[in-house]
């Protein structure tokens, strides 16, 4: 027996739905991990220019200085955007009254009709989900980027206190 064709595109949308909301978590997880790890990679650079300026009594140089801070503040704006990344965004949602009277109305309706119905407030919600998963991953790439930013600078503030200190 042949399926209609609006059964094969409502399991799509549901599909697509669930995609969307597995992609959700996923972003909302590697948010995390740069959180985590942005606070880890502050603490080794730091715990790494403390070792190789151990016994030194010499002050950081202007540049040194500068890259340290600005290591540090890179790491800090990619925890932030990491967090930004897990904050709850407004999605279109089911409004239990409208679909209360709904439900009293068309309760009769044939269940092709009412997975028409359904199909389509499910299209409303994948759309403000991926949206919402759309910048997500900005805020997230934005996080990853300037946690790279924050390495690098740190490295190159603990070459040069290594090269200086020779």
């Amino acid at each position: 027996m042949a399926r209609s064709g609006f059964v094969v595109y409502a399991e799509f949308v549901q599909e697509q739905l669930t995609a969307e909301e597995t992609r959700k978590t996923s972003l909302e997880q590697r948010g995390l991990a740069v959180i985590t790890s942005s606070g880890v990679l502050a603490t080794l650079g730091f715990g790494a220019l403390a070792l190789a300026k151990r016994g030194d009594r010499v002050a950081l140089s202007l540049a040194s200085a500068s890259l340290l801070v600005a290591g540090a503040a890179a790491l800090l704006v990619a925890a932030a955007f990491g967090l930004a990344t897990n904050s709850p965004l407004r999605h279109r949602a089911v409004n239990p009254a409208g679909l209360k009277a709904t439900l009293r109305e068309h309760a009769a309706d044939p269940e092709e009709t009412a997975l028409i119905r359904v199909t389509s407030t499910r299209l409303g919600l994948l759309q403000t989900t991926r949206q919402g998963n759309d910048l997500k991953a900005i805020l997230c790439l934005v996080a990853m980027l300037s946690e790279v930013i924050g390495v690098a600078l740190l490295g190159a503030n603990i070459f040069l206190v290594l090269a200086g200190s020779k």
